[in-house]
Parts: structure tokens; C-alpha cells; sequence
């Protein structure tokens, strides 16, 4: 670059102002003509206007500098060269040539990527028994993502069966219901919270539709833990009828609850199995025959 501005220096110190800006002029026209290049043309007229008034030596330098830059850039893609002359498509150049600012590129945290942190946290304080520190989790899973329907629905498990609140449980297994319609707890637990609420009509549309999850599901309405929950959904919808004096209605369900248990292979009878077992028998005997 240093060479050849020295070997245009030269030329244009020989050559008298009145003849180089002839080659100037012509060099500045086949440019702005070849590039469609607005800047060039411009500088063409310029160069026309200071010849007129009688300018040469400014009409020599702008000369000058475009024979540097055309013999600097000879061979080189036209777009390029179009870029480099061309101020009035800078806007474009800027675009195409922009470095991303690293530095400064915003961050994007996926939130529910945290939910599902917030949600492992919650389920080993749960299993540490400690209540309040899970529904502390619980909350903030529930902030980072308020679509997650686990921790809605565990957040109403909690306050159902260790906090004895129908209200809040709602609260939480209402929105649980709406995000997911395939996991029969909510429902399940929805059921129990109507009951004490005595909104009964509720509790067995609630308890029905987590019968039904059961059911459709080909794989787990044989599994062990579930026959149980399906057998404690007859029962609690025994216990509504029960509390709206349909004795008869509460006995069937019952023993639809007893045998639905008794398909468990003694086997595959955990505690909470047996449990629900006697459960049952002991609420069907108080009904008398």
C-alpha cells in the first residue's frame, strides 16, 4: 500500500495538474458507471465542478486517491471494491460486515430448566418430612414456570393430606387439572378435597375422571399401586354418596372397592396396600348388610 502511494505520488509530482485530472476525472466516471455507485458519481461531479472554477491541485488529490485505491484493490470481488466506495450503501456494508458483540450479547435463562431444579429440591425436603421447605420450592418452581403441572399438583397434595386445607389444595390441584388432563392424582385428590367441602357432585365427577385415567391406561391399570388407587377412588365416591344418605349406592361402590383390591396377588401387598384393605372392609362393615 506504502509502495504504490509513493509510485502515484511520483507520477502525479511529473505530470502537470491541468493533464492528471483528465485520467482523474474519466477514472472517478468508469468507476461510478461500472459500481452503479452514487458516492463516485458524486465525486466525478466534484471533480468536474473544482476543473471548472479553476481548482486543480484539490481535483489532483481526489485524482491521486482514487488511483490508490484502484490499483491497491485491482482484481478484487466488485462488491467489495462497491462497498468500499460506496458511503451512501454503508448501512448494508455495517450489516454484512458487523461483528456480533460478544460481550454484550444477552443472556436467555430457560426458566424451566429452574422449575425442574426448584421441583428436585422440593421432592428431597418432602422426603425429609420437611413441609413448610417444600412448599417453599414448590412456590418458586411454580414462579420460573407457571405451566408445570407437578408442582401444582404436589403443592395441593400437600396441603391436603399434611396441612387438612380443601381450600388451598383446590387452590393448586385446580390449575393441575387444566395444565395435564392424564394423571389421575389431581383428580383423585380434587374428589377428596370436594368431599370436604361437601360439594359432592364435584367430588364424583373428579373421582370418575381419575378412574377413567386408570383405565385407559393399558400398562398401569394392572400395576399393583395402581388397582389400589383405583379401588381408594371407589371409596371415596362410596363416601359421597354415603354423606348425601345413598346407603345402598355407597355399599355397591364398596364392594366394588374390596374386589377391586383383593385383585392385588398377596404377594404384591405393601403396607399401604393392606392398609387400604382393612380401610375399606372396616367403612363397608359400618354400613351394616
Amino acid at each position: 500500500m506504502k509502495k504504490i502511494e509513493i509510485f502515484i505520488d511520483r507520477i502525479f509530482s511529473i505530470i502537470p495538474e491541468d493533464i492528471i485530472i483528465i485520467p482523474s476525472l474519466i477514472s472517478l466516471l468508469v468507476f461510478a458507471i461500472i459500481w452503479k455507485s452514487s458516492a463516485l458519481l458524486t465525486f466525478f461531479i466534484i471533480v468536474l465542478f473544482l476543473i471548472i472554477v479553476g481548482k486543480y491541485s484539490k481535483a489532483k488529490e481526489i485524482g491521486r486517491q482514487i488511483f490508490v485505491k484502484t490499483l491497491v484493490n485491482w482484481g478484487a470481488d466488485q462488491s467489495t471494491l462497491k462497498q468500499m466506495f460506496d458511503i451512501s450503501q454503508s448501512k448494508e456494508t455495517d450489516k454484512k460486515y458487523e461483528v456480533p458483540p460478544e460481550t454484550h450479547q444477552e443472556v436467555k435463562i430457560d426458566t424451566s430448566e429452574l422449575s425442574k431444579y426448584y421441583m428436585k429440591a422440593a421432592r428431597k425436603a418432602l422426603d425429609q418430612n420437611k413441609i413448610e421447605e417444600t412448599l417453599a420450592f414448590l412456590n418458586l418452581a411454580i414462579d420460573k414456570d407457571p405451566t408445570n403441572w407437578y408442582a401444582y399438583s404436589l403443592m395441593g397434595t400437600i396441603y391436603l393430606n399434611f396441612q387438612k386445607n380443601a381450600d388451598l389444595a383446590l387452590k393448586y390441584l385446580l390449575p393441575a387439572m387444566d395444565f395435564d388432563k392424564n394423571h389421575f392424582n389431581q383428580f383423585m385428590n380434587s374428589g377428596v378435597a370436594y368431599i370436604w367441602k361437601n360439594d359432592y357432585e364435584k367430588a364424583i365427577k373428579c373421582l370418575e375422571i381419575s378412574i377413567n385415567i386408570i383405565e385407559r391406561d393399558q400398562i398401569a391399570r394392572h400395576l399393583p399401586r395402581f388397582v389400589m388407587e383405583y379401588g381408594k377412588c371407589l371409596a371415596f365416591i362410596a363416601e359421597a354418596y354415603q354423606e348425601r344418605n345413598n346407603i345402598e349406592k355407597a355399599k355397591d361402590y364398596l364392594n366394588n372397592a374390596i374386589k377391586k383390591l383383593e385383585e392385588i396377588p398377596s404377594q404384591y401387598r405393601d403396607d399401604a396396600i393392606n392398609y387400604w384393605m382393612q380401610e375399606i372392609k372396616k367403612r363397608r362393615s359400618n354400613l351394616g348388610t
